[in-house]
């Protein structure tokens, strides 16, 4: 048995923490799940920040967003929530093969609410929902 079949027999899933977009747009998402076992995504501010500034796949959605008037991190917030709603679509068949003890895609919610935890909870739902 291989470690990663190995570890999911002791019940630990194996995530992926990357590019979301990038993953997903160049199709290595599946082969990573069947392949590698993968069973999870997160993708963090530093990757999404790195993501968004080395290509030009979220110009459109940038100028689309600051039209409408959102802030620099409510367009962030706007494009790594799509992103990961894309992902969570994608992953949708390990969650229901795991029983929805696996399959999930995770994002950190804004640092600066740290000291507001009905603000951090707000916006944790409103994660959730979208």
């Amino acid at each position: 048995m291989n470690a990663i079949r190995a570890l999911q027999s002791l019940g630990q899933g194996i995530w992926l923490e990357c590019r979301v977009r990038e993953l997903l747009e160049s199709g290595k998402l599946e082969p990573y799940v069947e392949r590698y076992a993968v069973t999870g995504l997160t993708s963090s501010a530093a990757f999404f920040s790195q993501a968004i500034s080395s290509s030009t796949a979220y110009d459109h959605d940038i100028r689309m967003y600051r039209e409408y008037g959102l802030s620099s991190e409510q367009v962030f917030y706007e494009l790594a929530v799509e992103d990961l709603a894309r992902a969570a679509k994608a992953l949708a068949h390990v969650y229901n093969r795991a029983a929805g003890h696996d399959g999930f895609v995770s994002l950190d919610v804004s640092p600066f609410l740290a000291h507001s935890t009905e603000d951090l909870v707000l916006q944790a739902t409103e994660f959730h929902r979208k």
